[in-house]
């Protein structure tokens, strides 16, 4: 099924992302590979360019691709993808740019109470998942584990449950 195919009704950038993510699923695009740019990608898809942005974004939170500014999209590995791409692509009311402004906020909250609560330990196992990223920027899945084991220690830091099942 191409990409222009899905059906109608609902938010194009979703079908976007979905007919991506089933591509890169089917082999099409291997993890390393660097997607199209943007702009062949509108064209391709007869869609405007911030369609194709907001698609990538939804590819970039469910860990199919990586965005890097000023070189491109590239595929991650299948070990880092979210499978789990049905609530992202049921739920019609809430948009990629509205998940990443929620955890900014969430994230924020969970790092003040986490700064009020950290004992040394904690302090302490954060410095080191702090070296583990600086040490592993070029090693996409241990840089990934240790941002994910930062994030956990914030939360679990904060003392709030909620925070926790989040993060």
């Amino acid at each position: 099924m191409s990409i222009l195919d899905l059906p109608s009704g609902g938010r194009r950038y979703l079908k976007i992302a979905q007919g991506l993510a089933d591509q890169i699923t089917a082999g099409e695009y291997l993890a390393g590979d660097r997607l199209p740019p943007e702009r062949e990608l509108s064209v391709k898809l007869a869609v405007s360019r911030t369609i194709v942005r907001e698609a990538l974004l939804a590819l970039e939170i469910m860990r199919f691709v990586e965005i890097r500014v000023g070189s491109g999209v590239f595929v991650l590995p299948e070990a880092l993808r979210d499978h789990n791409r049905g609530e992202l692509f049921n739920d019609e009311d809430v948009g990629p740019w509205e998940v990443l402004e929620a955890r900014r906020v969430v994230e924020g909250k969970a790092a003040y109470f986490a700064a009020l609560n950290a004992d040394d330990d904690i302090l302490g196992q954060l410095e080191a998942e702090i070296d583990k990223m600086q040490a592993s920027v070029d090693d996409i899945p241990r840089f990934d584990r240790a941002d994910k084991a930062f994030h956990a220690l914030i939360a679990r830091a904060s003392g709030n449950s909620l925070f926790e099942s989040y993060l």
